[in-house]
């Protein structure tokens, strides 16, 4: 994964009638421990799984306030069936953490995030939350609402003096194709700023019609087309 190699040591012990115990360790790519139990012969294949990380970075690419020096993820319910999750961990952030809270079920046929939710000690929480599902191909519908979090945390810009105050929004993803609204409220060296738009694309272009820019006294407003395949169109 991500150029880096990846190991993993399983164990196994128990009655395959009853109930099994797991215990697992994983190191390279991902650091961390998985213990629990299943069982693989009742029905529906009943598990309660731990799920323990540490200085996990997804894609090396990402800005070091991106990693994760600690997760937690628990898992109960059936494989076969749904499993309700709830997870904890810490983003590093660029000189303080950003918390990390999800709570959610998922099963064979897709995922429910009842709340994703980002809150570092300086601002007001970022929430998501949505369904997934992956029975035909993959498909999304999420909406997003949150506060001032102190976005320069996670991916730092100091090109782009521009304070999060507010943002609304909503994504839906199928076949390929996109759609969506924000409203974004920002405070940058000029003042108050405000965007909203609703939005549409498919593969590296987006198309964002009706886009509306606030500034104290001063308005615009257009259509905006860009494109991500090789650089901004």
């Amino acid at each position: 994964m991500d150029g880096r190699a990846w190991q993993l040591e399983l164990a196994l012990d128990g009655e395959l009638r009853r109930r099994l115990d797991v215990q697992a360790r994983s190191s390279g790519y991902l650091a961390g421990e998985l213990h629990g139990w299943l069982q693989p012969l009742a029905a529906g294949l009943p598990l309660q799984l731990t799920l323990r990380a540490t200085e996990f970075r997804p894609w090396t690419a990402l800005p070091a306030g991106l990693s994760f020096p600690h997760i937690e993820l628990q898992a109960s319910g059936a494989l076969l069936g749904a499993s309700t999750v709830q997870g904890s961990a810490t983003l590093a952030g660029r000189d303080r953490p950003v918390a990390v809270a999800l709570r959610g079920r998922v099963g064979l046929q897709g995922a429910e995030v009842e709340q994703l939710r980002l809150q570092d000690a300086a601002g007001a929480p970022l929430q998501a939350a949505g369904t997934l599902d992956w029975r035909n191909g993959f498909a999304a519908d999420l909406r997003l609402d949150g506060g001032a979090l102190d976005w320069q945390q996670l991916w730092p810009l100091p090109a782009l003096a521009a304070e999060l105050r507010q943002v609304r929004g909503s994504w839906r993803y199928a076949a390929g194709a996109y759609q969506g609204d924000v409203d974004l409220q920002l405070r940058g060296p000029a003042g108050e700023l405000q965007l909203r738009t609703p939005l549409h694309g498919e593969g590296a272009r987006l198309a964002l019609p009706g886009l509306q820019l606030l500034a104290g006294k001063g308005h615009a407003g257009g259509d905006l087309q860009l494109g991500f395949a090789a650089g901004v169109a």
